[in-house]
């Protein structure tokens, strides 16, 4: 959760500084923002979820567990849905809407219960001592 917050926290700081620094330049900018936002309305969701599997990823600190190339192939797979959901977007094979918003929360959810029980105390002060 506190990463989470953290990059939540500094997401909210860069969009500030991005909207202030606008507004110099364009005092229109700030008027066409506010109405693209709800063309970005699933960004918390994706992001959340990007987060916790990160978070997940981290957590095996043994190489026999996750090597380099399965965690390879793994991004490659999951860069070849995600292409594919957009390439197919338009032909509506790949809705993207509440039900992928929903298990995108699910998933993430399910995700965390797994981090919870993954990041004990001894390997948290492993990853500060560096080891």
């Amino acid at each position: 959760m506190s990463s989470i917050e953290m990059q939540g926290g500094l997401l909210l700081i860069g969009v500030v500084a991005y909207q202030a620094i606008a507004l110099l330049f364009d005092k229109d900018h700030f008027f066409a923002f506010v109405y693209s936002l709800p063309d970005y309305w699933l960004l918390p969701f994706e992001c959340l979820f990007a987060n916790v599997l990160a978070i997940f990823l981290a957590s095996f600190n043994k190489p026999g567990k996750i090597s380099t190339p399965k965690l390879i192939l793994c991004l490659v797979m999951m860069t070849a849905l995600i292409g594919l959901g957009i390439y197919f977007n338009n032909e509506h094979l790949f809705y993207v809407g509440p039900v992928y918003a929903a298990c995108l929360l699910i998933l993430s959810y399910l995700l965390m219960r797994i981090n919870n029980r993954r990041w004990n105390g001894e390997l948290l002060l492993m990853r500060v001592q560096g080891k």
